[in-house]
């Protein structure tokens, strides 16, 4: 009883986890429920009692992957403005057809007439009673495969791995004096005030002559006289228009 109650805890929160990831908008929180689905999914290897699936997955994963995801997220800095002009719509049909396609699997896996599920007599006559001592344990096993008749496979990923992680510290690398943002303080005391200020010695120049502004016309009495007839003709009709009215 406790071992159902525990397992649809974890199976549940791992769900909940594993589509937070794929729906939040920004990145640190999916990065974060990540990490909290690899946790879960540790827990339900440890209920099915393998310990070094467990182990390996929190050791490798949340040690290892997701330290260098959240450095990753940290240094790229995506503003939150690009990720919602983004959008996910596009993948929606993409992911309902592979999430189809995955029950469909597990729903023929696990209902099949030759199902373990259904048919648990199979699973220990193949087994056995005993099977740690039959088939030895994960850990050895694992380990004797990888150091033996993988070899060279495991030496060419190790490689890989070091190689990228040399190219990431090259390209996040700042060098040169426009990328390098770091101040030099040794240089900072060697200062003083003379090397801070400088006088510089500039010629006077020629001043600018003055202009006087230029005076007004003065009109003579004839042509005041005139103009002053000309303003009364121009009201003339106005007034005319006014008493019509």
């Amino acid at each position: 009883m406790l071992f159902k109650i525990l397992f649809y805890i974890f199976a549940a929160i791992t769900i909940y986890s594993a589509v937070r990831v794929v729906s939040a908008k920004n990145t640190m929180t999916s990065v974060l429920h990540l990490i909290l689905t690899f946790v879960m999914t540790s827990c339900l290897w440890m209920l099915l009692q393998a310990e070094f699936l467990a182990l390996a997955l929190i050791i490798i994963y949340c040690g290892a992957v997701m330290v260098f995801f959240l450095f990753a997220v940290m240094m790229l800095d995506i503003p939150e403005e690009a990720l919602k002009s983004a959008g996910n719509k596009k993948y929606i049909a993409v992911g309902l057809i592979v999430a189809v396609v995955f029950v469909a699997e597990i729903i023929a896996i696990t209902t099949g007439s030759e199902s373990l599920l259904r048919n648990p007599e199979h699973f220990s006559a193949i087994v056995g009673e005993d099977p740690v001592s039959k088939f030895g344990s994960n850990p050895k096993d694992l380990g004797f495969l990888l150091y033996t008749e993988y070899l060279y496979s495991f030496e060419v990923v190790a490689m890989v791995l070091l190689v990228s992680m040399i190219a990431a510290i090259s390209l996040t690398r700042r060098t040169g004096p426009l990328r390098r943002k770091a101040v030099d303080v040794s240089w900072q005391i060697r200062q003083n005030a003379e090397d801070r200020m400088r006088v510089v010695s500039m010629p006077a120049s020629k001043m600018a002559e003055y202009v006087e502004p230029e005076e007004a016309p003065v009109l003579e009495e004839s042509d005041a006289a005139a103009e002053g007839d000309a303003v009364k003709a121009d009201a003339a009709p106005a007034d005319d228009k006014k008493e019509e009215k």
